[in-house]
């Protein structure tokens, strides 16, 4: 064949000509030498020519520099670029920027799920594509519940003709709070119905009010009863109505509790809820779309019927206003309160009966709704895989000033910023990945946040280093305040000390004292009680968007607001501002009341910023484990001395939970002191440490969730409703409490079960913190 040919012929080549092919191979070795030099020299000039010029325009390309050339230079040199970004940053936020945003976002009502909420959310995808942002939106099919028509309520003479039929809207004192889009009051996922019962006054509807009524052989077995607001959460309020046989529900907030003083009549005079006020709320016993519990609800995928769903009211519920519940309470014949029961109608007895009967028509419908995340990202450079997500929710029960735009308003202005210095600071991009993140429908039950939770479960319990959350951002003008995983509080204050006091340039208003920094007002007006000479970083709740990514996947996270003087009344049920879910929490209230000249929006814009940036920047991700394991051991002293005795005298032993928990903070301790000796040039040693970091409060998730609830899965802080515990610590444990000694179980095996789970999740937080896990 042709291919036989020329083998052959290569061969009788190689045979007869031998020192031809050598020459030729030399020649063509030493041709190959020449080439291989000049390239040598080509790149060498190439390369210096390069230097040069980074060397002479010096932000130019160093964000590539960062990365080739790390090794070669130090981590101090790598921090003064980013602490010339980030101070920067700071000097750029503008409270006319938040006020303009701010105005836009409370401009008109906004139920999540509805029109305006959408253009909201294009407005804010356009904002951070201006701001040179990658936009995403994700979209989801979920249930919501809105009101057809108002409520009916109707008190009936004991003729049976009606004697008292109040309308059921709130009295708008100006113009721009008649909104046309605006809803009547309702309770979102109450049961549509209309029933008529006698009514029955409960006082605040938890369970020791119950037991009160108990004691005086009554029951509302078949009744309508009446409730207090606060002290407790309405949908907890709503499953003991149900538990003990109510057929229906009205809620409605008491003046004092309210922020109201006897003779004064609230909005718009000052800042108390007005007597014709009715604060709207979910009831949801459950967390995202109530039809896939546990799954997201995006296309294709099972719903659950309506009718099998456990935490779905099954009574009607209804809030009305303290005018209406005074008129009602003046009606009631029967049996009088206990003197605990304090209410501010000091006018009118106090009675639990009225033996009169009611009429509730509750208009409400459960409808399927779309609803929009909307995203801005900002590529990190080295470690783009790793997220620092900021969020907020974008709905709002109507207005929503205080809830949520106060909030929204400071997330846009931080994201404002960042965008402009990654034009204005040559070369600078975040280390890590930034996310902003607006969210739909939080105000019924988180569904936003939780159904992407849901569907990018692995990948945020990987990757994400942190939460930070801003719903309400400014509800007074008394102290920044943080609500935050223990690992933070560090951070935080490191922050706190480079901000200044925004009353009037260091000054208190109103006394003599001076504040050097927002660190010092923080720490004289918030004290920590249980960390001498610190101010308060509460615990997280679950009353926010940040609650899936804390208590659900063990992302640390905080959430951060100005706030009101908690301590200026003695009462211990003033939660939040008076004007919260209602349709006074409008732009007027916030700029007449909370914060005039928006000072209070800029401190907790530069105090987010602030973090933003350590927890996307830092080399070594700025989280303090022993403080951590130090408020467990400390919230763990109380524990003991609150339950020790009982515990002993039923044969529970707590000795090797002890133990464990003493381990824990040597364990940290020695954690951080040996991480001093952490090479900051070693990318390894640095990726190791960090993924160490972000995976201890991971550890304390038990997946199958505490006492077999789903919804229960961080078995150190969580908050709940059926505690004996004085603090949202240990969860398992206090719930174990409360099923034994409240609701009469014999449960202390389970007790001793809790208690062996809660030891096995410390021992895996310092398994991770060892050298190889074992």
């Amino acid at each position: 064949s042709v291919i036989d040919f020329f083998i052959l012929r290569a061969r009788k080549v190689r045979q007869y000509y031998p020192m031809k092919l050598n020459l030729e191979n030399l020649i063509q070795k030493r041709r190959w030498a020449v080439i291989a030099t000049c390239i040598a020299i080509s790149s060498f000039f190439i390369g210096f020519v390069f230097d040069r010029h980074l060397t002479e325009n010096d932000g130019f390309l160093s964000i590539f520099r960062r990365n080739f050339d790390y090794c070669d230079r130090s981590w101090h040199d790598v921090n003064e670029e980013y602490s010339t970004a980030h101070d920067a940053a700071l000097k750029k936020i503008d409270v006319h920027e938040i006020d303009k945003v701010f105005k836009y976002l409370v401009e008109k009502p906004h139920l999540g799920g509805s029109i305006r909420n959408n253009e909201l959310g294009d407005y804010m995808a356009d904002k951070w594509e201006s701001y040179g942002m990658k936009v995403y939106k994700k979209t989801y099919q979920v249930l919501l519940s809105v009101p057809k028509k108002p409520a009916v309520l109707q008190l009936f003479h004991l003729n049976g003709s009606v004697d008292y039929e109040p309308e059921m809207i709130e009295h708008a004192f100006y113009k721009e709070e008649n909104h046309t889009d605006r809803v009547p009051p309702f309770h979102a996922f109450s049961a549509a119905g209309d029933v008529m019962a006698e009514l029955m006054h409960v006082n605040y509807g938890n369970q020791k009010d119950y037991e009160d009524i108990f004691e005086r052989n009554l029951d509302v077995q078949g009744k309508i009863v009446m409730a207090k607001l606060d002290k407790n959460w309405r949908g907890e309020k709503v499953r003991l109505a149900e538990l003990y046989g109510a057929v229906g529900v009205l809620f409605y907030t008491d003046p004092r509790d309210g922020g109201r003083n006897p003779g004064t009549k609230g909005y718009p005079d000052d800042w108390a809820l007005p007597e014709h006020a009715m604060r709207r709320g979910g009831l949801l016993n459950l967390k995202g779309d109530p039809l896939t519990p546990g799954w997201p609800s995006t296309e294709g995928m099972f719903r659950m019927n309506e009718s099998s769903i456990e935490g779905l009211p099954q009574i009607p519920v209804q809030p009305i206003s303290d005018h209406i519940a005074k008129e009602l309470l003046s009606k009631f014949k029967g049996v009088e309160a206990p003197n605990h029961w304090h209410t501010s109608f000091t006018d009118i007895t106090n009675r639990i009966q009225s033996h009169r009967v009611v009429r509730l028509q509750v208009n409400t419908e459960n409808v399927f709704k779309n609803i929009t995340n909307v995203f801005g990202v900002l590529e990190g450079d080295t470690e783009s895989d790793r997220l620092v997500i900021m969020g907020n929710h974008r709905d709002a029960w109507v207005y929503g000033a205080g809830d949520p735009s106060s909030g929204t308003a400071c997330m846009m202005e931080v994201s404002r910023v960042l965008g402009q210095i990654t034009n204005d600071v040559p070369g600078w991009a975040p280390r890590r990945t930034i996310i902003f993140a607006s969210w739909d429908a939080e105000e019924y039950g988180l569904a936003g946040s939780w159904e992407w939770l849901e569907e990018y479960a692995t990948m945020m319990q990987a990757n994400t280093v942190v939460y930070l959350n801003v719903d309400i951002g400014v509800s007074g003008n008394h102290s920044i305040r943080a609500h935050a995983t223990p690992s933070l509080s560090k951070s935080l204050f490191e922050s706190a000390k480079q901000l200044k006091d925004p009353e009037n340039d260091d000054t208190t208003k109103n006394t003599g004292v001076k504040f050097s920094n927002l660190y010092e007002r923080w720490n004289a007006k918030l004290p920590s009680d249980d960390f001498p000479n610190e101010p308060l970083v509460s615990m997280l709740t679950s009353g926010s968007d940040y609650s899936g990514f804390y208590m659900f996947y063990g992302i640390p996270a905080v959430d951060i607001r100005y706030e009101f003087d908690r301590t200026a009344s003695e009462n211990e049920a003033f939660d939040n501002y008076p004007a919260y879910h209602t349709i006074y929490d409008n732009e007027n209230y916030v700029k007449k009341f909370l914060d005039p000249d928006m000072k209070y929006h800029k401190t907790v814009a530069e105090m987010l910023l602030l973090q933003l940036l350590k927890f996307s920047d830092d080399l070594l991700l700025p989280f303090d484990l022993s403080r951590y394991a130090l408020k467990i051991k400390t919230d763990w002293d109380i524990f003991k001395r609150e339950f020790v005795e009982i515990l002993t005298n039923n044969t529970v032993s707590i000795d090797h939970l002890d133990f464990t928990i003493e381990q824990l903070l040597n364990t940290t301790l020695m954690f951080h002191h040996e991480a001093k000796k952490l090479s900051k040039q070693d990318l390894n040693q640095v990726r190791r440490y960090n993924d160490q970091l972000m995976w201890f409060e991971r550890s304390f998730v038990v997946p199958e969730g505490l006492k077999k609830d789903p919804a229960m899965r961080h078995s150190i802080f969580n908050s709940g409703s059926r505690s004996l515990f004085s603090r949202n610590t240990f969860p398992s444990l206090s719930r174990t409490l409360y099923n034994i000694f409240i609701e009469k179980t014999d449960a202390w095996d389970d007790l001793r079960k809790e208690i062996s789970i809660l030891d096995n999740r410390l021992q895996n937080a310092i398994l991770v913190l060892s050298e190889y896990g074992f």
